[in-house]
């Protein structure tokens, strides 16, 4: 053990011990027989799988877990073996597709995986109906998928970060309870350090609730049963607690160096790395330029699956929609607009794609401040203000009244516009539908590109104006993006 000296804070220190342990551990070669799988299979398997990601838009680390929810449903949908061989066969798929290495997962886990296959099904029976149902099925993926992967580190990064902010966020609001503060605290750094979907929001809540989940007795496992439709509806309402907005907006501005501290222990010298000031100053300037190269190389895959995923689904609504409707309503297809609206959403987001820009230098010095801020004060890296929720009152009301009429004067210029090019109603309706997909696409990749970002950098005079008139169409295409998806044809494949 190297010894970090005298200036680390001891929350630091033990936190850089617990990781570095969780690390080595992962990487200890498996002395047991392991499950293998023919290179044939695994082919077309991981073929599908990239057609899937092209039209399924997943934040990237939550493909796997979204993988393993569908294929789990799936296999219980379908087969009725025992549990061991739905199991086997759902591990197999994983490693298949490449969601898991071959050859590294001991067989010993499939036994283990079919006992949270058997506990799931019997909470299953509970389900009024299959949106109950889906939602016990994304816990359950969540639960099979750490078993199979290690998440120790993970969860060793959150409970230091809700160390060192719990102090700011639990001291902010009297008026609220403080184990709800806790619990709010708590989801917002999985949200916005870990990346966390809610599937893996319910489990860790369903696990805060039940402390026996992984390993319940036959008589905790009926209470539970018993009680998963109660459960169901309390854990939504906690995720969708209004307060959550502010808890993110603070946990937003602190995440960067925490990122970037995980990265640094990830080096085999990791402990020597932060024994040497000087040392870790030049580690953390060599992770930030990797993390801003790999930044523009991530932004460029996530638009070319938006602009096939724009495209097929544009597609498919010009054939089954937009030329029959335009045959039958109006007994002739106007072909320059089908183009028009089959071009402009992929362009338009090229376009989006080719304004991004990822942080630089000054923003690397930042980071290190904020960095050294955690790791020798046992502080949070930056100083923001914590603005605690507040019941929404005369000016949410006068917010609301700007946002439906900025969404009629943006959508009324759109229609003006499109009539004027002689566009169909039925073509006009689908070029604001993909528009917005656009937009809200658009807007997730601007987001991205600016993660790393910590500057704090002033908006321009006329941002706060399109912002307004903006919004609308960017809900719209939130909205759109995440139901056109379930109409896609490939989504079914």
């Amino acid at each position: 053990m190297v010894s970090f000296g005298y200036m680390i804070s001891d929350k630091a220190k033990s936190f850089i011990a617990e990781f570095v342990k969780d690390r080595q551990t992962e990487q200890r070669p498996i002395d047991e027989e392991t499950i293998k799988v023919t290179r044939v299979a695994a082919f077309f398997s991981f073929f599908y799988e990239k057609i899937r990601q092209a039209v399924d838009y997943q934040e990237e680390h939550l493909l796997r877990r979204v993988a393993l929810e569908r294929i789990l449903s799936r296999l219980l949908t379908t087969n009725h073996a025992d549990n061991e061989t739905i199991a086997k066969n759902l591990i197999k798929e994983l490693i298949w597709a490449r969601y898991l290495r071959n050859e590294t997962i001991p067989v010993s886990k499939i036994a283990e995986v079919a006992g949270v296959i058997n506990k799931y099904k019997e909470i299953l029976k509970a389900c009024l109906n299959n949106k109950q149902k889906d939602w016990v099925l994304s816990v359950a993926s969540t639960e099979i998928e750490k078993r199979l992967v290690p998440f120790e580190k993970q969860d060793a990064l959150v409970s230091f970060a809700f160390d060192l902010l719990k102090e700011e966020i639990l001291n902010a609001d009297a008026n609220q309870d403080l184990s709800q503060k806790q619990l709010q605290l708590f989801l917002s750094l999985h949200r916005n350090i870990l990346k966390s979907d809610r599937a893996i929001l319910r489990f860790h809540l369903l696990l805060y609730h039940f402390p026996t989940l992984l390993q319940p007795t036959e008589e905790e496992l009926i209470t539970l049963t018993k009680n998963i439709v109660d459960w169901i509806v309390k854990i939504e309402q906690a995720i969708d607690d209004p307060a959550s907005e502010s808890y993110d907006r603070y946990v937003k501005k602190q995440v960067v160096p925490f990122w970037i501290l995980r990265d640094v222990l990830m080096e085999n010298d990791a402990e020597t790395i932060i024994a040497n000031e000087e040392k870790l100053k030049i580690t953390v300037e060599t992770i930030c330029r990797d993390r801003y190269a790999h930044t523009k190389e991530k932004l460029q895959r996530m638009v070319v699956r938006s602009v096939i995923y724009i495209f097929l689904t544009k597609m498919l609504f010009a054939m089954l929609l937009e030329i029959p409707a335009d045959k039958w309503i109006y007994h002739e297809t106007n072909w320059i607009n089908i183009a028009i609206n089959t071009i402009t959403p992929p362009f338009a987001m090229y376009l989006i794609a080719s304004t991004v820009k990822v942080p630089g230098e000054e923003n690397t010095v930042k980071i290190w401040e904020g960095l050294k801020r955690l790791l020798y004060e046992g502080k949070p890296p930056y100083a923001a203000l914590y603005l605690f929720h507040k019941k929404k009152g005369l000016g949410h009301k006068i917010f609301q009244i700007i946002y439906f009429l900025t969404f009629f004067i943006s959508l009324g210029a759109i229609i003006k516009l499109l009539s004027l090019m002689q566009f169909t109603p039925v073509s006009a309706l689908i070029f604001i539908m993909f528009l917005s997909v656009v937009s809200f696409f658009g807007m997730q990749i601007r987001k991205r590109a600016t993660e790393l970002d910590v500057s704090g950098e002033r908006e321009g005079v006329l941002d706060p104006l399109m912002d307004i008139f903006s919004i609308p169409i960017l809900r719209l295409g939130r909205l759109l993006s995440s139901e056109i998806i379930k109409i896609n044809v490939f989504s079914f494949i």
